[in-house]
């Protein structure tokens, strides 16, 4: 009972514990760009899915969960390294009113079950191969994927994997799709040959094929670049904005994050330099603000920007006139 008594008690309201953890963050003084990312993810992801199961308190296992149910698969990027980290982050605050440097990891990635078992005989056929344990890892990351992909559709025996699991699994992957196709066909040439399959459904990946996708230019040219600038209609507060946040990449070449972060304190206009510290690095750098910049930004301010009590730079060209998040673009094209 006294169990019990104490997991209820440790329940808050996710509103006020996230106003609690960010006083933390400020009060300890956390990068102005990190608090912004936590408050982000946890209003665009976990509020979410708390309302959606009609959740009004927040503990640890409701934490677990949320992680449980997005289903991270293959190689973690960082914005879902960051989801989880920042559920770590909320859960530890609730327990212990304060927050570690060091992180949890994600989610281990176990292969249970008759199949899992097999993939574990496979990896440990790898290793006896004396391959090393990135290749083997590698190895584990995709069959992960494939057995959370059998287990979806009810496949738990090693007999019932047909070749359309496979096909269909391989036709949805979508994160190094040539490193998924080498495991999933070494591991069932593997099957084959310790006649755990009838059949060598490794053969059906040989003709398997799959669109690269049109490759967007990693570099532009100078005219092209041109054309994009020119592109910009300047008439209007949101055209302001947008040139001037432009020219920021094109002359300076910020980043959006930091472009988006940017605020008054950053800017010397006697000494016509900008100083930052860089979101992605963490380093303070100085670059030059040359002319051209200054004076798209001079104009922004001076008649784009809306009248707001917030130092960063630049906001939302629609109320309630708000500092740029990390998704301005889709937010105020899209909603």
């Amino acid at each position: 009972m006294l169990t019990k008594y104490k997991v209820v008690t440790m329940k808050q309201k996710l509103e006020k514990l996230m106003e609690r953890c960010i006083q933390y963050f400020e009060q300890h003084s956390f990068s102005a760009p990190r608090i912004d990312r936590y408050k982000y993810l946890w209003k665009q992801k976990l509020m979410p899915f708390m309302v959606k199961r009609s959740l009004l308190y927040y503990d640890p296992s409701v934490g677990e969960e949320f992680i449980r149910s997005k289903m991270f698969r293959g190689i973690i990027t960082p914005y879902e390294r960051d989801i989880i980290r920042s559920i770590y982050v909320l859960s530890e605050f609730q327990e212990k009113g304060t927050v570690s440097k060091r992180r949890k990891k994600g989610p281990k990635q176990e292969l249970s079950g008759p199949i899992g078992n097999a993939m574990e005989g496979f990896l440990l056929h790898l290793e006896s191969l004396r391959r090393s344990q990135t290749t083997v890892g590698g190895h584990r990351i995709y069959l992960y994927r494939l057995l959370t992909y059998l287990e979806s559709k009810q496949v738990q025996r090693i007999e019932e994997i047909k070749e359309g699991h496979i096909m269909t699994f391989l036709s949805t992957a979508t994160n190094n799709k040539i490193g998924v196709i080498s495991s999933i066909r070494l591991f069932l040439h593997h099957l084959y040959e310790k006649h755990l399959l009838k059949s060598d459904l490794s053969l059906s990946l040989q003709r398997f094929k799959w669109s690269r996708g049109i490759k967007l230019p990693s570099v532009y040219t100078k005219n092209e670049i041109s054309q994009i600038e020119d592109s910009i209609q300047r008439s209007n507060t949101t055209g302001k904005r947008d040139y001037a946040m432009l020219l920021l990449a094109t002359r300076l070449g910020l980043r959006a994050s930091d472009i988006a972060h940017l605020n008054f304190a950053n800017m010397d206009w006697e000494g016509n330099t900008i100083t930052f510290t860089q979101f992605k690095t963490g380093k303070e750098i100085t670059l030059p603000l040359l002319m051209e910049v200054g004076e798209a930004i001079i104009d922004y301010l001076k008649y784009g920007r809306r009248s707001s009590e917030s130092d960063r730079i630049f906001l939302y060209t629609r109320a309630p006139f708000s500092p740029l998040g990390f998704c301005f673009h889709f937010r105020e094209r899209h909603g």
